[in-house]
């Protein structure tokens, strides 16, 4: 009845010395590869401006210091200036080092002090300090940096949020020529940081000693994590505006390192036709320099580049550049000079243009539900423009492609316009409406909107991202769409979103914060049992539907998608915390009536719950102590599902909340927690209200029941359905394994935590390249998404008749077992978070139902291992008829301690019928309330409690207890690769009920594989068997297996292409953490055929295809098929690749090219998944 001592002390050793390996591995590899501290490479290159690359006076030393995210500035500055740098990485702009609770994820104080004494050691000619307080440095550090400056190293220090720390260095700051050099180089008054700072000063210049000093101040209230040297928020995302920060930067650095040249522009004159310029230098040598002027718009377009070569003879030169005919707007005009390809000086002016006509905005009106392709507006102008003005009003998507355009030319102030949509292939559309007069274009006005948000038809790659401010958040969030994510989970808000959709991510939106307190919640402990907030309090639920409702305008127009909460639930920090929550008023009230629907009477109460209360006003929870007191754990558990039924309804209202507003939208919840007594999860019911439900990664997680209650009990199709992993734990075999256990599950896609790290290590670099363990996802994830995940996403997955049993009263049975040994224990913040990230990720949870986790985490893991799947039934399923309704053939009971007399009466006849039983403790020895029965329900199905593995019949079938057989299989016996005797004793019992694993794997001593699942999957007469190797086990010799199939079948290596010929026998490799795919398939394909219906194509025109397989049978079955096009330059255009399904071997598909598409010889490709035959046709767009 008790959890037994020996067996949890067993657990405990193993979490210990799974923490010491963690520990030592942190110790002895500080800097392991995905380790991103001190590491900065220029693989990434992004848009920029060579304002000083290559420089004159050569590469200036320089050390930089900044916080380790903000690094890439300094890469940003390489881009742009002739840069020798070093870079010195801290934690934030406040603190050097990470704290101790974090690692592995930061490093030791020793280690940081280590690497960046040894960069001490090296001259340079300049120090620049990204916003760190100086009072944070170590002492080592700034003593160091004061003897630099002492002996004439320049220092540029751009300012933390005041800059009183260092303004000793200023004492005697004097008004400078060279202040006015170093910012001639931005048109400050047009940039967002001038129109902020207006008159303030935001550069300062001193001397001490030998050594210059530049002092810059954005007087900033916040500082973005990624903006050492550039103002935060000072870009209003646009390039061209970073462009000129980093320019000021470049030229503070040159000054700062004495590298000024002699040469100098000293005047740009703009008189709206001509640029005059004036050059200045120290000597009077001959001088033969080359001026180039770049004129750009503010969408960082280039409408000028012109180049004119001078020569000096003394001192001063005087130039002038014929300016083009430009439309009305802000133009940038920066100036080089350059000798011999190196730059000597440059300078920018800027050029406001005005016109009397000029597009003032565009209106759209709202699109009409039947026909949503028709895009209907008004292009409003300032005045009517004249007689011989026309309008070209343009659609595009947001790769730039012309979708749609159309010539209006009589016009008014006001004018309507109606377009077609066309075709596009992003959300986020843009409509671009250019007034033009005698063939000049006179005013441009581009106005954003969406398009409406499709769902999801193939395996996608979501990724929490997190904090990606300004233009420089810009490009990672294009990084992570280059590199293969679709969608970014992200709290909604307007800007962020159109932020998202400009970087061509689609968006599931974490909706709520409501329901996770967080951790370090202080408001809730045993002494007050009222959650706040207290979801059936009715102030607290109209505050939620306001705020569901404001939520739910933001994101209607950019995702079909709602994620109503992550890390939800009833108690605090993860819902580890065992609180009885909750005893407000209302949950208490609302209590009552759901035992007055749960007891036929009062009096049936009170026998159950051995009390005597005389009318329901009277009747209140009991607290898990005051029920261990009473005797009778009944009103203790009636109340956890009580709590449990509340949560589902706030789940419930929440979901109609939002459909009333959204009809369309697809509601579910992220990364729940674990399973326990408190965090509100009553799976069945829940999962009935809800279309999506996404949990962690399941080994060492506490998730792995989670991931198959999703898998079973949540299956619509288009909703956003697969496993979190990410940076919790990055071994190789680790992020190789999670993208194809998600597909092999039935789920659609992957999602990931975190993109950008800040107190964890994130997904890329500080150079915003990725980091090996993304990468290793990622090479998974892309080959899934490129057909393999498309081919199974449209087959049946296959189950061999084998029923796992779950039910709310066993979970709480399980907490009543483990808590009588292990109290209640609360846990401060520093020790979870510790836990969660440690390697491998074993959270603690004692006062959790860790008995049933453990039992649960036994059977599956076994059955795995024996090449079988299975199914999780309920317990209200099982009363209604399941286990004969649906053919199972074997039900598992894992620590099914509590039933009901119909559940059991339910069983007794699936084992008299002919099935297995299974089960790992003596079942029923509870009821539904979790009140102890005198003899177990379940009593007669077994001759004697006490005999271990003995096989009992009954009627025509057989019932087996366990015990503890399987207690030390997953935490001991799995992970030195000896549970093989304990796997095949389990084979035999299943195969009682005529249950074998179809496929063999066998290792190199032709004996069966250990820790390996395998699934099958099925299309028509194709059966794919997918094999996939566990992450975390010992390695066994050799990676060699062989594969016997159960029948001569075409057998297919759908991830290395091969093709084994007619047979049933082939040979892989198996290395942990890899999947493989095979096909079983009747007919042997010949070919696919590909038919274009012509080969030449105008812009705009519509490319329609045809593709069927070839194969020695008429009758085939359903196939995918990935397309992709090649440009003229030989290049896969990525928006135009897809995978199609054929559901009998061949299927039609078009495309719709753009107007402004390539000319040229194009060709498309087209693979078959299964098979891997390739067929291409060229054709020609002219």
């Amino acid at each position: 009845m008790k959890l037994k001592l020996a067996s949890f002390s067993r657990f405990l050793l193993a979490v210990f010395f799974l923490n010491l390996q963690s520990l030592y591995s942190q110790v002895t590899n500080m800097l392991d590869k995905n380790q991103p501290y001190d590491k900065l490479s220029e693989k990434l290159i992004t848009p920029h401006t060579r304002w000083a690359k290559p420089y004159a006076q050569g590469s200036i030393k320089a050390l930089i210091l900044a916080p380790a995210l903000a690094h890439r500035e300094t890469l940003e500055l390489a881009q742009r200036l002739s840069l020798d740098y070093s870079a010195v990485m801290t934690f934030s702009y406040t603190q050097m080092y990470q704290d101790v609770k974090w690692q592995p994820h930061g490093l030791p104080a020793a280690t940081v002090d280590r690497i960046i004494k040894s960069k001490l050691k090296k001259e340079y000619d300049v120090i620049i300090i990204g916003k760190l307080s100086w009072k944070m440095l170590p002492e080592y550090l700034r003593q160091w940096i004061i003897k630099q400056v002492d002996n004439g190293t320049g220092l540029v220090y751009v300012c933390p949020q005041g800059c009183e720390e260092i303004q000793s260095w200023f004492d005697h700051e004097k008004t400078s020529p060279d202040a006015d050099w170093i910012m001639a180089c931005a048109p400050l008054k047009y940039l967002p940081l001038g129109k902020k700072m207006k008159d303030k000063k935001i550069v300062a210049l001193s001397r001490h000693n030998k050594a210059r000093i530049v002092k810059f101040d954005y007087n900033e209230s916040h500082i973005g994590n990624l903006y050492a040297l550039t103002p935060s928020g000072g870009n209003e995302d646009k390039p061209i505006f970073y462009d000129y920060y980093q320019s000021m930067m470049a030229k503070a650095v040159v000054w700062a390192a004495a590298k000024k040249t002699a040469l100098q522009i000293m005047e740009m004159k703009n008189n709206g036709q001509e640029l005059s310029v004036k050059i200045g230098k120290q000597d009077r040598a001959r001088k033969n320099v080359l001026l180039e002027l770049l004129v750009r718009d503010e969408n960082n377009q280039v409408e000028s580049r012109q180049h004119q070569q001078i020569i000096f003879n003394g001192n001063e030169c005087r130039a002038s550049f014929q300016l083009p005919v430009l439309k009305e707007g802000l133009h940038f005009q920066d100036l080089w000079v350059k000798e011999n390809g190196k730059i000597l000086d440059w300078k920018s002016s800027v050029q406001q243009l005005d016109s009397e006509c000029r597009i003032e905005e565009i209106s759209l009106d709202k699109a009409s539900p039947e026909n949503m392709n028709l895009l209907a507006g008004k292009v409003v102008c300032t005045r009517k423009p004249n007689a011989e003005a026309s309008l070209l009003v343009k659609v595009l998507d947001n790769f730039n492609r012309v979708l749609q355009e159309k010539y209006l030319t009589e016009l008014d102030k006001e004018t309507d316009f109606s377009v077609e949509i066309g075709e596009p292939l992003t959300l986020l559309l843009k409509i671009v409406a250019e007034l033009t007069n005698d063939g000049l274009v006179l005013s441009v006005k581009e106005k954003e909107f969406t398009a409406k948000p499709k769902t999801i038809d193939d395996y996608f790659f979501a990724m929490w991202i997190g904090g990606c401010e300004g233009y420089l958040g810009d490009l990672a969030l294009k990084q992570f769409f280059e590199q293969g994510v679709d969608y970014n989970y992200s709290v909604p808000n307007a800007e962020r979103n159109q932020k998202n959709v400009r970087a061509n991510l689609k968006l599931i939106p974490y909706f709520s914060r409501s329901y996770f307190p967080g951790y370090g919640y202080s408001k809730m402990g045993q002494e007050d049992l009222q959650r706040n907030p207290c979801f059936s309090d009715p102030e607290f639920r109209l505050r939620l539907k306001n705020e569901l409702q404001q939520k739910t305008l933001i994101n209607k127009p950019y995702s079909p998608y709602y994620s109503l909460s992550i890390n939800a639930g009833i108690s605090p920090l993860r819902c580890i915390t065992p609180l009885d929550l909750c005893f407000s008023p209302t949950c208490q009230k609302s209590f009552r009536e759901y035992l007055k629907r749960e007891y036929s009477s009062l009096q049936a109460l009170n026998k159950q719950w051995e009390t005597a209360f005389n009318s329901w006003d009277e009747v209140k929870a009991m607290t898990f102590a005051q029920a261990r007191k009473h005797g009778n754990f009944s009103p203790w558990a009636d109340h956890r599902m009580h709590m449990e039924s509340v949560f589902t309804d706030i789940n419930r209202f929440s979901k109609k909340v939002i459909l009333e507003m959204d009809p369309d939208a697809i509601i579910g919840i992220d990364e729940p927690n674990a399973t326990s007594s408190y965090n509100g999860y009553q799976w069945w019911n829940l999962m009935q209200e809800l279309d999506f439900c996404n949990p962690y990664f399941g080994k060492w997680h506490w998730r792995d029941d989670q991931l198959q209650l999703a898998r079973c009990l949540v299956k619509k199709k288009e909703a956003p359905r697969g496993i979190w992993f990410g940076t919790y734990w990055r071994g190789e075999e680790f992020n190789r394994y999670i993208p194809w256990q998600s597909l092999f599950n039935g789920m659609n896609g992957v999602y990931w935590w975190v993109g950008m790290g800040e107190e964890s290590i994130g997904a890329l670099a500080n150079d915003f390249t990725p980091l090996p363990y993304f990468s290793e996802a990622l090479k998974q994830i892309n080959e899934i998404k490129n057909g393999i995940g498309k081919l199974l996403i449209n087959c049946s997955r296959n189950d061999d008749k084998i029923a796992i049993h779950f039910s709310q009263s066993c979970i709480h049975a399980a907490t009543i077992e483990a808590n009588m040994q292990l109290p209640p224990e609360k846990f401060p913040e520093e020790a979870i978070i510790r836990d969660c990230m440690a390697e491998p990720d074993t959270p603690t949870q004692f006062g959790s139902s860790h008995p049933l986790y453990s039992s649960q985490v036994a059977f599956m893991t076994l059955i795995e291992d024996l090449g079988l799947q299975y199914e999780f039934l309920n317990n209200e399923q099982i009363e209604a008829g399941s286990l004969s309704e649906k053919g199972y053939k074997v039900l598992v009971l894992p620590y099914a301690k509590a039933m009901s007399k119909a559940e059991t009466e339910a069983i007794k006849t699936f084992v008299g019928n002919g099935g297995l039983l299974l089960a790992d403790r003596i079942p029923a020895v509870m009821d539904q309330h979790c009140k102890e029965r005198e003899n177990p329900l379940l009593q007669e199905l077994f001759a004697d409690f006490d005999e271990k593995l003995k096989i009992n019949k009954y009627g025509k079938g057989h019932a087996v207890l366990l015990h503890d057989y399987l207690d030390d299989y997953v935490f001991k016996l799995r992970q030195n690769n000896d549970e093989a005797e304990k796997r095949e004793k389990i084979r035999k019992l299943i195969k009682l009920a005529g249950i074998e694993a179809k496929l063999q794997i066998l290792n190199l001593k032709k004996q069966p594989l250990g820790s390996c699942e395998t699934v099958f999957f099925k299309s028509g007469q194709i059966e794919y068997a997918c094999l996939l190797r566990d992450y975390f086990t010992a390695a066994e010799d050799g990676n060699k297996v062989s594969l016997v199939f159960p029948r001569q079948t075409h057998i297919y290596d759908l991830r290395s292409g091969k093709y084994y010929g007619w047979g049933k026998h082939a040979k892989t490799e198996l290395p942990r953490g890899q999947a493989q795919v095979f096909a079983m398939s009747p007919y042997k394909v010949k070919a696919l055929k590909l038919a274009l219906k012509q080969n030449k194509y105008r812009r705009g025109e519509r490319i329609s295809f045809s593709l069927e397989i070839e194969a020695d049978s008429t009758a085939k079955s359903g196939h995918a098929f990935r397309i992709e096009l090649i440009n003229p330059k030989n290049k896969v255009v990525k928006h135009y690749s897809k995978n199609l399904w054929a559901e009998d071997g061949s299927c039609q598909h078009s495309f719709q090219f753009s107007l402004n598409e390539q000319q040229g010889q194009w060709m498309i490709v087209a693979r078959d998944v299964m098979s891997g035959k390739i067929a291409k046709k060229a054709f020609f767009v002219e």
